[in-house]
């Protein structure tokens, strides 16, 4: 029935025909279709650090960094991509703002941090990409650091491993999870 409207539509001009069919079946093939991103409402707000864990792997227990932070740091995502972490710093007692931008991905979340954010002091990366999900809502990573994070700011937060020999950075598995 289509190629039929077509045929009619083209009349006697094969070219447009071929050319009409083509972007017909196109449309129809697989091959085409991209993944659905969240919606942004989904996540516009506020989140509060409930975990921050890491294991150098598996060389020395995981640590529960989180608990040794002090005051929860706090991830506010607003409308237009705009994204920051405001958190104190327990070394220096001063309030830090971690900000970035940050766009939807088909399953949550990815945050840019601006160039002179020092993601190392929350031991995150540079790019994080969270998933959405859970009730109530979370957003949350579970994998190996990319890039690793800074022995320096490591040893920092957990003291007890200052005579142990980490590379720097330190490779290894981290799981953060912020939460409504």
């Amino acid at each position: 029935m289509i190629v039929g409207m077509m045929l009619t539509r083209v009349g006697r001009h094969p070219a447009v025909f071929a050319a009409a069919l083509a972007i017909g079946l196109a449309a129809c093939s697989g091959d085409t279709v991209t993944e659905p991103t969240m919606n942004a409402s989904a996540v516009t707000g506020s989140f509060m650090l409930r975990s921050l864990a890491f294991d150098p792997q598996g060389v020395l227990p995981e640590i529960d960094v989180a608990a040794r932070l002090g005051a929860t740091p706090e991830l506010i995502l607003v409308g237009g991509g705009s994204a920051q972490i405001v958190f104190r710093d327990p070394a220096t007692g001063l309030f830090s703002t971690l900000a970035g931008t940050y766009r939807m991905t088909p399953t949550g979340v990815q945050i840019d941090f601006d160039g002179r954010a020092r993601v190392e002091d929350l031991l995150l990366p540079r790019r994080l990409v969270l998933t959405f999900g859970g009730f109530p809502a979370q957003l949350f990573f579970d994998g190996e650091s990319p890039g690793g994070v800074s022995r320096e700011r490591l040893r920092v937060l957990v003291p007890e491993w200052n005579n142990e020999q980490l590379l720097s950075p330190t490779p290894g598995r981290l799981r953060v999870m912020f939460g409504r």
